[in-house]
C-alpha cells in the first residue's frame, strides 16, 4: 500500500482500481482550533514561533477494503508528515483520536 499526500488538497490518499481511502485535514488559521467547545492554541516552539497546528479532520475507507489496516496506514502516515513538519496535531475525526490515543498507551506517539 502507497499512501500519497496531496498538500494542495489537504489530504493522504491510497488508490484502490476504482476507489479511494482517504485521510483529509485542514490547517486552521493562526494555530487556533475549535475542539468540543474548546480553544486550542498551538504551543510555541523554544524561539518562540508559533507551531503550525494540523487537525485531521476525516478519514473514509471504502466499504469493501474496511478492516483491513487501510484507515491506520492514512493516519500512520499523515502523523508521520505533520511531525515531521513540528506540528501541533489535533484530531477532530474521531478515528483519529482512537488511533492517536492507542499510539500514546503502547508509548509510540512521543
Amino acid at each position: 500500500m502507497k499512501v500519497k499526500h496531496h498538500p494542495e488538497q489537504k489530504r493522504f490518499i491510497l488508490n484502490f482500481d476504482n476507489e479511494q481511502a482517504v485521510l483529509e485535514y485542514r490547517i486552521p488559521e493562526k494555530g487556533v482550533v475549535e475542539f468540543t467547545r474548546t480553544v486550542v492554541p498551538a504551543n510555541p516552539d523554544k524561539t518562540g514561533k508559533e507551531n503550525k497546528v494540523i487537525d485531521f479532520t476525516h478519514t473514509y475507507v471504502p466499504e469493501s477494503k474496511r478492516g483491513m489496516g487501510i484507515a491506520g496506514e492514512l493516519v500512520k502516515e499523515g502523523v508521520r508528515w505533520a511531525r515531521s513538519e513540528g506540528a501541533r496535531i489535533i484530531a477532530t475525526c474521531p478515528y483519529v483520536r482512537k488511533w492517536l490515543d492507542k499510539e500514546k498507551t503502547i508509548g509510540k506517539a512521543n
